[in-house]
């Protein structure tokens, strides 16, 4: 288990901020720790934003910790490939941005 290190907050919903993290091993179960703000949790997280990490393509299995995200940002942090498959796992997934990355697949 990989245990990544998150801040929360309120942005325009709210959201988990995600930065330096490494994510390149494949198909990890990820533990997100981080402090919530007062009377929220990991299901009201709405907006996803990882900013320099290390992630060549998108990491599997964070819907399990929150399945209600709108937005995904990925900012900076060398995102190579993004595949249906990878987003599916967002049932409610309206927007996603990918500034900063050479994306070499879509």
């Amino acid at each position: 288990m990989i245990k990544i290190k998150c801040r929360f907050g309120a942005t325009d919903g709210y959201c988990c901020f995600i930065e330096n993290q490494d994510f390149h091993q494949e198909n990890a179960d990820f533990n997100f720790k981080g402090d919530h703000l007062v009377k929220k949790f990991d299901e009201d997280v709405k907006i996803i934003e990882f900013k320099s990490c290390k992630m060549p393509n998108f990491p599997q299995n964070i819907a399990k910790n929150f399945k209600n995200v709108e937005k995904l940002f990925i900012i900076n942090s060398n995102l190579k490939s993004l595949a249906k498959f990878d987003l599916k796992q967002f049932e409610n997934l309206k927007e996603i941005h990918v500034t900063g990355n050479k994306v070499e697949f879509l």
